[in-house]
């Protein structure tokens, strides 16, 4: 794995809720990310959707179905 260091670049991600951040940092799994994330929290989905559409985020979480939809 890679240092910290030698990435540059933040993943921007943007989270419906706080939804897949929260699960991410509750279960450990955000601890040994070898890169900066920065999250961006929407209350609804269609404002999320459309930064991913407009190419804003490369990837985001939201609920559109029961299950958690991943968006890219």
């Amino acid at each position: 794995m890679l240092p910290v260091a030698a990435f540059s670049a933040t993943l921007k991600v943007g989270d419906q809720q706080r939804q897949t951040c929260g699960i991410l940092e509750a279960s450990g799994q955000l601890k040994d990310v070898p890169y900066p994330i920065e999250w961006f929290n929407f209350p609804v989905a269609q404002p999320l959707g459309e930064g991913v559409q407009r190419g804003h985020f490369p990837m985001a979480s939201a609920r559109l179905t029961k299950e958690p939809t991943w968006l890219t």
